[in-house]
């Protein structure tokens, strides 16, 4: 069967296996092994759903996100073997370049700790006039990672993606003293917190416009 790389625009990639794989570096799925997909340009869906272990980093989101600019929904097993928070380079700001680069963007579900820049640092990019966030995300899946900065990452993600309505995550198997889905659970809260505010914000300025403007019609009449 043959497939011309200008019409193929879904990858689904399963595993028979029944149970995640224990964490082992030397057979981890790294960059290099995926490079190959990245030279189909129409990818509008990646699904990976394999017990495998996998160690990939925020470069490799940047590389993914300028190669599939269709890209839609994308998944690579949150469930499957990551290395250990310390060590995983996989982070939440690596998704802005999937929203800077992939306007179509929907769904996204991996393992992605919550680390992040300072809000100020990544402030220039916000004010971008061509920055446009990612307003058809409503759920982001990040498996058992740990989150550092609750508000700090709150803010960082409600800039990406202002009408999410759930982060879904789970806390790890392996270490019950590390309250991942808790803290998770706290960041999704703010963002419909943030959510909150901007609204109402938007709302009043809104409602002084249409007031102020109002007012200097009267005068003109």
């Amino acid at each position: 069967m043959h497939f011309s790389k200008d019409t193929l625009n879904t990858i689904g990639i399963n595993s028979d296996s029944p149970r995640r794989l224990p964490w082992d570096k030397s057979h981890a799925i790294r960059p290099p092994n995926l490079a190959p997909f990245l030279t189909l340009p129409y990818i509008s869906s990646f699904d990976m759903e394999a017990s495998w272990c996998f160690d990939l980093d925020d470069e490799f989101l940047r590389t993914m996100a300028i190669a599939w600019p269709h890209l839609e929904s994308f998944t690579i097993d949150p469930a499957g073997s990551w290395p250990k928070s310390a060590d995983c380079r996989l982070t939440v700001a690596g998704l802005l370049p999937i929203v800077q680069h992939c306007s179509r963007i929907s769904a996204i579900s991996c393992r992605l700790e919550g680390n992040v820049p300072s809000v100020y640092s990544a402030g220039d990019v916000y004010e971008d006039a061509k920055f446009e966030p990612a307003k058809d995300v409503l759920c982001l899946t990040v498996g058992d990672s740990c989150v550092s900065d609750v508000e700090n990452v709150a803010v960082y993600i409600y800039k990406m993606f202002p009408y999410l309505e759930e982060i879904y995550s789970w806390d790890d198997k392996d270490n019950d003293e590390q309250p991942n889905r808790e803290m998770w659970d706290s960041v999704e809260c703010w963002v419909k917190r943030l959510g909150t505010v901007c609204y109402q914000e938007r709302k009043r300025a809104h409602a002084k416009y249409c007031k102020e403007d109002n007012c200097s019609h009267l005068k003109e009449i």
